[in-house]
C-alpha cells in the first residue's frame, strides 16, 4: 500500500515538472523567436544604411569627378565620344572609334601589338613601363579614367571576339598589377576596324607608336591595343 502511494506521487511531481518544463521551454522558445526577429530587423537596418553610405559614396565621387574633368579636360571632343561611349551608342561603333582616334592622340595613351592568343602574357618590358608610366599613381586624378581599344587582325566575328579578349586581358593586367584601382573607370575594350585609314593614324608616328623588338611584325599574327588615359 506504501508503495503504491509512492508510485503514484512521484508520478504526480513527475506530471508537475513536466508541466513545468514544457512551459519553460515554450518561453524560451518565444524569447528566442523574439530574438531572431530583433536581430533580423537590426540586420536590415544595417543594410540599408550600409546602402545610403554606398549611394551618398557614390554621389560624392561623381561630383568631384565631375569637377576635375570640367577643370582638366582638355578636349571637349574626347568627352563627347566617351559620353556616347558609355551610353552605348552607335558613335562609339568600330567606325566611330576609327573617326575618333584622330583626335583621341591629345590624351596620354599606351599601345601594345600583342599575341593574339597569350594577349597581355605576350606584353614587353617596354610596353609594360611605358603602360605604368601613363597610369602612375600620382598622375591619377580623381576623374582620371581609362579607354581601352582593340584592332582585330583580321575581319570576322571569331577575329573581333579575339580582339576583344586581348583587350579584357590587358585591363586585367592593369587591375592585377595594381596599376589602377576600382575608383578609376575602364571603359572597353571597344573594337576598331580590322583595316584603319592611314589618315587617321596620321598622328601616332612617334617611336612607341612602332612595333617593338620582340612583337609580331606580321599585322596577321597580331592584335594592336591602345590604353588612351583621360581627365574628359
Amino acid at each position: 500500500m506504501q508503495t503504491r502511494s509512492l508510485n503514484i506521487l512521484l508520478l504526480f511531481f513527475g506530471l508537475t515538472s513536466a508541466s513545468c518544463y514544457a512551459a519553460e521551454v515554450t518561453d524560451i522558445k518565444k524569447q528566442v523567436s523574439e530574438l531572431t526577429k530583433q536581430l533580423a530587423f537590426q540586420a536590415e537596418q544595417r543594410e540599408d544604411l550600409a546602402n545610403k553610405l554606398d549611394q551618398l559614396n557614390t554621389y560624392w565621387e561623381n561630383k568631384i569627378r565631375d569637377v576635375f574633368s570640367k577643370i582638366s579636360c582638355t578636349d571637349s571632343r574626347v568627352a563627347d565620344f566617351l559620353a556616347e561611349c558609355e551610353s552605348g551608342s552607335e558613335v562609339c561603333s568600330p567606325k566611330g572609334g576609327e573617326n575618333a582616334l584622330f583626335f583621341l592622340h591629345t590624351q596620354e595613351y599606351a599601345t601594345q601589338y600583342l599575341d593574339p592568343v597569350l594577349g597581355a602574357k605576350s606584353m614587353t618590358l617596354i610596353r609594360r613601363g611605358h603602360l605604368g608610366f601613363i597610369t602612375e599613381p600620382k598622375k591619377l586624378l580623381p576623374s582620371t579614367r581609362f579607354l581601352v581599344m582593340a584592332q582585330p587582325r583580321a575581319e570576322g566575328e571569331q577575329a573581333n571576339k579575339e580582339a576583344l579578349e586581348v583587350g579584357r586581358s590587358v585591363i586585367k593586367f592593369m587591375r592585377s598589377e595594381n596599376m589602377i584601382d576600382r575608383s578609376h573607370r575602364v571603359l572597353g575594350p571597344k573594337l576598331l576596324p580590322c583595316k584603319i585609314k592611314a589618315e587617321k593614324l596620321s598622328q601616332y608616328v612617334g617611336r612607341l607608336d612602332r612595333v617593338q623588338v620582340g612583337e609580331p611584325t606580321d599585322p596577321k599574327q597580331r592584335v594592336r591595343v591602345w590604353v588612351i588615359k583621360t581627365d574628359c
